[in-house]
């Protein structure tokens, strides 16, 4: 391999970082798909969680059970926006 025209360790190196790269790149993009996935499924919850609120709305007990439930599908919503925003960070970073 080191007798081939043309071969330089720092090429083989550099290969192995773009690929590397690469390789960072693919799972970050799959990561933020995941994640944007789970953010529409979070919106889709709460709204669920809003219509039931509505249809419970003199049912106290039901009421903070849903509200529970609501602030939990906030929560994780709010865990993977800010996933998301990090990872889109890094990847406009690697271009």
């Amino acid at each position: 391999m080191a007798d081939e025209p043309g071969f330089t360790p720092d090429a083989d190196v550099s290969n192995a970082s773009a690929a590397l790269d690469a390789t960072q790149t693919r799972a970050a993009k799959k990561q933020l798909s995941r994640l944007e996935r789970t953010i529409a499924a979070c919106d889709k919850e709460e709204q669920k969680l809003h219509d039931q609120l509505a249809e419970h709305a003199t049912d106290y007990e039901k009421c903070a059970e849903l509200n529970s439930a609501l602030i939990e599908s906030k929560e994780r919503k709010h865990a993977a926006e800010l996933e998301w925003m990090e990872l889109a960070e890094q990847l406009e970073g690697t271009g």
